[in-house]
């Protein structure tokens, strides 16, 4: 670690500024940085994300600038990547990026994205949106987007108008960390933990509706037999979970929700103990961690992370 309290990604000055940079986004999106290593003109990477780990390498020569290789070709590599280049992923010609074939023929369907799966700090927050296909103009004029392309500001503003407008077509699942720590301890997998959220949410728009679901569009966290597996009494349902899945207006609703929610519960925790709470994961969690441990003690970390993180060993 560099006197400044930034992990060095890279003796190479450009990778280790990209990837500083675009840390914390790629963090938000549930990837972490689990490692890292030297090579030839560059830097390789791995990830963990939630169900699927990634391998990367990034190259920088005076001539071509950075480059980047996916070495694990998976989604949680692909998004790396996307997300150190800047690009936009509803723009990408790459089929991972593209609206599915399937989605195409809904009229009527759920989307759910969480929030907080990446962040040490905070709970885990899932949301669910019913969309009608002729909603679908109006939530664009009002810039509803995948949340991590918007400013906080942005995503505030979004969801207030949404949580106005149309408040039943939302579901929220938000356990405090406490329960989400209980709970975490039961499912002992991320992945169980993040179906049955997703499912709850499924299950209560439904109920609430009462009326015929063409389908449910979620962004990937792992196989799709997670969530079925967990809708206890609606295992026919129509199931689409793909990669960048926020390119559906729905998806991308949920996901303005979720992290209103979790910034929300972030801004709570800052009040209730009277510091400052970062996101993610990175040195400046960690710094925080002990802060807060060193005031409140370490077992009381509980009341406000996500003790199964390696983040809380190095506390």
């Amino acid at each position: 670690m560099s006197p400044s309290n930034t992990i060095t990604y890279s003796d190479i000055k450009p990778i280790q500024s990209i990837i500083s940079e675009k840390l914390g986004e790629i963090n938000r999106a549930g990837i972490m940085v689990s490692a890292r290593k030297a090579i030839a003109y560059g830097t390789q990477l791995h990830l963990e994300g939630q169900g699927e780990n990634g391998l990367i390498n990034i190259f920088h020569s005076k001539k071509k600038g950075l480059s980047f290789v996916d070495c694990s070709k998976n989604g949680t590599s692909a998004k790396t990547i996307a997300i150190l280049q800047g690009k936009d992923i509803d723009e990408m010609n790459d089929s991972r990026f593209n609206i599915h074939e399937r989605e195409k023929t809904l009229n009527v369907w759920i989307g759910t994205d969480e929030s907080g799966k990446g962040d040490f700090f905070g709970p885990l927050v899932a949301a669910g949106f019913l969309m009608r296909r002729d909603m679908e103009k109006e939530l664009r004029g009002l810039g509803v987007a995948d949340s991590k392309t918007l400013s906080s500001n942005q995503i505030k503003n979004i969801a207030a108008i949404l949580k106005k407008k149309y408040s039943r077509h939302i579901s929220i699942v938000a356990p405090s960390n406490v329960k989400y720590n209980e709970l975490y301890e039961s499912f002992k997998n991320l992945n169980r933990f993040l179906a049955w959220g997703h499912a709850r949410i499924i299950e209560n728009l439904v109920r609430k509706w009462n009326i015929a679901i063409d389908g449910v569009v979620s962004d990937q966290f792992g196989s799709e037999e997670y969530i079925r597996n967990a809708l206890s009494s609606m295992k026919d349902l129509n199931l689409i979970q793909r990669p960048y899945g926020e390119s559906n207006i729905a998806v991308a609703a949920a996901s303005i929700i979720a992290r209103d929610a979790f910034e929300y519960k972030i801004a709570q925790l800052q009040k209730k103990y009277g510091m400052k709470i970062p996101f993610g994961a990175g040195p400046e969690v960690v710094n925080a961690a002990k802060r807060f441990a060193g005031k409140y003690g370490k077992e009381s970390l509980v009341n406000i992370a996500k003790i199964h993180f390696k983040t809380f060993q190095q506390v």
